[in-house]
């Protein structure tokens, strides 16, 4: 679990909202996945070429295509770290939650928002199969979306804090 900051641990407990719980991270980054498929084609291609054997042109490129793939891969690696790190954060606590992005902290008390569940369906693949996926709105009192958390963004663990202190 992804600890909070020391500024952000710091602005939680002068606003009193108690020990951390969890922490949801507000980007869809990806999986990384194009980091590991992109040098495997690289070195699978490059070694065809170099199995081929079609003459030193083609020995050559077959052999700068598997030297690239370390180098292809650590820039997917690095660009995805990068993404990470920038990425907005919810930190929730016991009796709040503090927003952080774009270098703002942003404290709310659980009783200073509406927390809403929902659900969509979407048609999803070749055969349009109906796919229902839940979400969680967290809106200020005014009605200003704060945040829209998916299931893969400790939906539930939010809900129940949410629920505790309403």
């Amino acid at each position: 679990m992804e600890r909070p900051t020391r500024a952000v641990a710091e602005l939680a407990e002068q606003r009193g909202y108690g020990s951390h719980v969890v922490t949801a991270v507000l980007a869809d980054i990806g999986s990384g996945c194009l980091s590991v498929i992109a040098p495997f084609v690289l070195v699978l291609v490059g070694t065809g070429l170099l199995v081929a054997g079609g003459g030193p042109v083609t020995t050559v490129v077959g052999i700068a295509l598997i030297v690239l793939a370390p180098v292809v891969a650590f820039l997917f690696w690095r660009a995805y770290g990068r993404t990470w790190a920038r990425a907005p954060r919810l930190y929730c606590f016991e009796a709040g939650f503090i927003l952080g992005g774009n270098g703002q902290l942003r404290p709310y008390a659980w009783n200073e928002v509406d927390v809403r569940k929902g659900s969509k369906t979407h048609l999803v693949g070749q055969g349009q199969s109906p796919q229902t996926f839940a979400y969680l709105e967290v809106r200020t009192k005014e009605g200003e979306l704060l945040v829209t958390l998916g299931e893969a963004n400790h939906l539930r663990e939010v809900a129940e804090l949410a629920a505790r202190v309403s």
